[in-house]
């Protein structure tokens, strides 16, 4: 042969490169992470440091008082019409 492409060949090239190996960004990984650690450090200090932002966040001990005003309120409001007579259990009906 000499060396001159035939009709309806295409020249040899020889053997394909691999394509190179494409790894992800460290730089990107990194800023993933520390995005990660800065949003839980924040998350637990603020559950941590801050107060209440509204009154329904109280704790037990906290709320007490509250409901047993607004339960007195209410049962003022309704007075004798929809209050419900309730009695102690006698001790010869507790056996």
């Amino acid at each position: 042969m000499s060396g001159v492409v035939q009709a309806g060949y295409a020249p040899s090239t020889g053997p394909d490169e691999p394509a190179p190996k494409r790894r992800p960004a460290r730089w990107l990984l990194a800023a993933t992470v520390a995005w990660a650690v800065l949003l839980a450090g924040l998350t637990w200090m603020s559950v941590r440091r801050d107060p209440p932002t509204v009154r329904e966040q109280r704790s037990l001990t906290e709320a007490g008082p509250v409901v047993d005003r607004a339960v007195g309120e209410l049962v003022a409001a309704v007075g004798d019409r929809g209050a419900v007579a309730t009695r102690r259990p006698s001790a010869s009906s507790a056996a």
